[in-house]
């Protein structure tokens, strides 16, 4: 993860994560991208699939990560296709 934050408080970062495993019942991996913002004006934070990373039965995948925050934590929720 590479991160920078302001003195006056904006703040950004970038990194970069691996996932290998299961997703309903296909076997493989793929490369997620974040980029995540911060400033007097609002945030925001996208995670996307990096087009091309799929492996083994994910080969073809695309999507978008989203980590949802509540007042009990945070959920992740991974909307996505996998190309036939």
């Amino acid at each position: 993860m590479i991160s920078k934050r302001t003195e006056s408080g904006a703040a950004m970062y970038f990194a970069v994560e691996e996932f290998v495993g299961t997703l309903n019942g296909k076997s493989g991996g793929f490369t997620l991208m974040h980029q995540g913002k911060m400033s007097t004006e609002g945030s925001s934070l996208d995670i996307i699939i990096l087009s091309g990373s799929g492996r083994g039965e994910l080969t073809g995948i695309t999507g978008t990560y989203t980590i949802v925050q509540d007042e009990g934590g945070h959920t992740y929720e991974l909307t996505y296709e996998l190309a036939h």
